[in-house]
């Protein structure tokens, strides 16, 4: 049976590239195609559209209203990171183009 997809979850963590570099060994060694799943949590914003959520900032502790673009725009900067391990590990690896 031959692999023609690797199917990898990539979100920025150390886990996650960790895994992502394993997966493009395995679909550079089996030629198959590497291939990136990056989840958007629909729950958090709905959240954020809320009038009472708040987040509390982690090195200030101050306490401020979640707004829907400051969402929208964090999920975007982790997917275009995401993308771009994923260029990365495919071009290393040696597994072809990626996609996702």
């Amino acid at each position: 049976m031959k692999v023609r997809r690797v199917l990898v979850a990539v979100d920025g963590s150390p886990e996650s590239r960790v895994a992502l570099a394993a997966a493009a060994r395995l679909a550079g060694a089996a030629g198959g195609e590497l291939v990136g799943l990056f989840v958007e949590d629909v729950e958090l914003l709905r959240l954020a559209g809320l009038p009472f959520a708040r987040e509390a900032g982690v090195s200030s502790g101050v306490f401020r209203q979640i707004q829907t673009a400051d969402i929208e725009r964090r999920f975007r900067v982790a997917a275009e990171r995401a993308r771009e391990a994923l260029r990365e590990a495919a071009s290393a690896s040696g597994s072809g183009a990626p996609s996702g």
